[in-house]
């Protein structure tokens, strides 16, 4: 059956293109906040900020890379990652650039969107009713203000331009895809092909566009057998038939989802998989569907992050899997009569499937950034239905053109006040515990900003209040325990690495993080104990290597110390702090000679290296070369002026030089940032005695 052309569209084309820059326009004022926010510390580092292949921009090694899985993200999604790259190039760490292009592909979406519509169903109000209010909900904010999340605008870019271009080729011949096409129709077919790959390549989540065409093949396509007013033909399109048609669709889809899969697995985004029950997963995805659309009707309390209890009462699951199948029933019987309700609610149910958290990744029980793309369908629902049902009103055009333009206003306040919260971490993750105080994950992600800001004090509050609200957060333990390190507060700091160990008694790093406390506390003999055992789980685990290094050091062991920094330095033989670690066993041991040449590797390798330079001046004072001591004393003040050792030392290596007015003025400066330093008081009265 060919398709049967659409309704003469209402307006000319020059009108059409007026209205896409419009909301091109209007995105680009609401979420004009956007362009003074930062990075923030969530993805952003793996994504852009602290990643060496998007930086080294975007040449032939960064696109090979950026077609192998990556571990760290655990995503497949090389489009993206070439479009960090190209950002990157352009405007390096200025965040506004980065948050300008998502901005306009944003724009470009909403256009893309109004156009698609009109062009299916020939109605320029609803379809730029529709892409307005879709365009301007606040629930977009996150997918365009995240610069990590720019692979759901450039994926919608591409999954839009798909729909279009097999909009153009159904209209030509509904065989399309099954051989019978006309040549024109083809290479509009081998176009929307084309647009899904690249879509695939941006984000998975695209993966549902064949029974996206399928919907619209049965409306307002009307290949699945409506006509105009809703009556069926007498000979319509079967659906097996339009499944067919799309199975070259399905083979792209099928091999993203399996390097998708391996990607997660790969990258562990799918551990919570193996501990979350099927049940709780289940019973998770059914509330979320109902919480999003929730957040659709009031979007209120939007946040970052929404954490996954631990269970849904049974009440709620069961009330939600009713009210869910109440709707599908009710479209399904109004399928004839307003064939655009069911259409909407597949639309939304599939396009949400692969992140609806069947198959769970992360720990978030939903997301904002999700309803990008499955919003259209329920709009569809609301604008096409209300229009409907005003239809015989005679004042339905002036109160739909009111009604609309209220909620467009509303869209753009709210939608311009969520970007705001977007400013940077602190202002994003302190937005999210204000309007979910139960957050763990809101705060744990507060409490790494902290930390990166290094202020543990709020570091360790914000990490209180996690483990507070989720005792059984191995993660959460751990991150405390590091900062009340920071603060000296180590048994409190043992407390917790000892719980984190029991809540994942495999987990090498809490078992070093564990040795590590054990070792400033002063207690080497059991910190030994603990990175040994690290070691058993995870060979070859650096850090816990160098950590039993220092801890062998601290207990006199100085062979075996040695060994462990060697073992470091033969697989990270870049590390500065194993050559400096070594130098410090092979001082101990009277090799001075060995030593200076570990310490010089080590502030070669990171000239900022404070410790090196020291270790370095330090092996020189007591060689008697106190000249060339105090050249890297002096690099070690300017590393770190407000130290006190660091002026003494200097100090000491002058007076050894014969430079005494310079040695006593920086004793003094040592004194003044400490009071009572022996070394220092001793050394300045020596001095101060002797007769110049």
């Amino acid at each position: 059956m060919t398709t049967p052309p659409v309704k003469r569209l209402q307006g000319d084309n020059l009108w059409a293109l007026s209205a896409a820059l419009l909301l091109l326009v209007m995105a680009m004022a609401a979420s004009l906040p956007l362009l003074g926010n930062g990075f923030i510390n969530y993805d952003d580092p793996s994504y852009v900020t602290a990643n060496a292949h998007v930086q080294g921009g975007f040449t032939w090694e960064g696109i090979k890379w950026a077609f192998h899985n990556d571990p760290e993200t655990a995503n497949w999604h090389p489009l993206t990652w070439m479009s960090h790259m190209v950002d990157w190039a352009l405007f390096g760490t200025r965040a506004w650039g980065h948050h300008l292009v998502s901005l306009l592909l944003h724009g470009i979406n909403m256009a893309l969107v109004f156009l698609l519509l009109r062009r299916m169903t020939g109605m320029t109000w609803r379809s730029f009713a529709v892409a307005a209010l879709w365009g301007l909900h606040p629930l977009r904010v996150e997918s365009v203000a995240w610069a990590a999340e720019r692979k759901d605008v450039l994926s919608a870019f591409f999954f839009l331009l798909s729909l279009l271009s097999y909009l153009k080729c159904g209209m030509r011949n509904s065989e399309c895809g099954m051989g019978k096409a006309s040549s024109g129709s083809w290479i509009w077919y081998g176009a929307a092909l084309g647009f899904f790959a690249l879509g695939l390549m941006s984000k998975p989540m695209v993966v549902t566009l064949p029974f996206v065409l399928v919907l619209l093949d049965y409306w307002p396509l009307r290949t699945a057998g409506f006509e105009e007013g809703g009556k069926m033909p007498p000979t319509p399109e079967p659906i097996w038939k339009l499944v067919l048609q799309k199975w070259p669709f399905f083979l792209p889809a099928g091999v993203s989802a399996l390097i998708t899969v391996r990607a997660q697995a790969g990258g562990g985004a799918m551990e919570d998989l193996q501990s979350l029950p099927v049940g709780a997963r289940v019973g998770n995805a059914l509330i979320s569907y109902c919480r999003y659309l929730g957040k659709m009707i009031v979007p209120r309390d939007l946040c970052v992050i929404y954490p996954l209890p631990e269970h849904w009462p049974a009440g709620e699951v069961i009330s939600a899997a009713a009210f869910l199948a109440l709707v599908t029933i009710l479209v399904i019987t109004l399928r004839r009569r307003a064939p655009y309700l069911a259409v909407g609610w597949f639309w939304f149910l599939i396009t949400l499937l692969p992140v609806i958290g069947l198959v769970q990744v992360g720990a978030q029980a939903m997301a904002d950034r999700y309803t990008y793309l499955p919003m259209i369908g329920i709009l569809v629902m609301v604008v096409w239905g209300v229009s409907d049902l005003l239809l015989s009103w005679r004042q339905r055009i002036p109160a739909l053109a009111a009604g609309t333009t209220v909620a467009v206003v509303i869209c753009g306040f709210l939608t311009w006040r969520q970007a705001h919260f977007w400013k940077d971490s602190e202002t994003l993750f302190r937005h999210a515990v204000a309007v979910m105080p139960d957050n763990d994950l809101a705060w744990l992600h507060l409490g790494d900003f902290y930390s990166q800001c290094h202020q543990p004090a709020q570091a360790v509050e914000a990490y209180r209040r996690a483990v507070e609200i989720f005792p059984n957060s191995a993660g959460a333990r751990n991150n405390y325990g590091n900062e009340l390190m920071e603060l000296g507060r180590f048994d409190e700091a043992i407390a917790q690495f000892r719980e984190a160990v029991k809540l994942k008694s495999g987990q090498a790093v809490a078992i070093n993080n564990l040795g590590l406390a054990l070792l400033q506390s002063g207690r080497a003999a059991e910190a030994v104990e603990q990175f040994e055992a690290a070691l058993k789980l995870r060979p070859g685990y650096t850090a816990a290597m160098s950590n039993l290094g220092s801890a062998l050091l601290r207990e006199g062991r100085l062979d075996d110390a040695a060994r462990e920094f060697e073992a470091v330095l033969a697989q990270e033989p870049g590390s500065a702090e194993a050559h400096n670690n070594l130098g410090s066993v092979l001082a101990s041991k009277g090799d001075y000679a060995k030593a200076l040449g570990e310490f010089r590797s080590a502030a070669k390798l990171e000239p900022s290296y404070a410790a090196a330079h020291r270790n370095v001046g330090g092996v020189l004072l007591v060689t008697g070369k106190a000249s060339e001591a105090a050249t890297e004393f002096r690099v070690v003040v300017g590393l770190t002026p407000e130290a006190a050792e660091a002026h003494a030392n200097l100090g000491m290596a002058l007076a050894g030089a014969g430079r005494r007015e310079e040695a006593i003025g920086e004793l003094e400066k040592a004194l003044k940032l400490q009071p009572g330093f022996a070394a220092a008081e001793q050394e300045l009265r020596v001095l101060k005695e002797r007769t110049p």
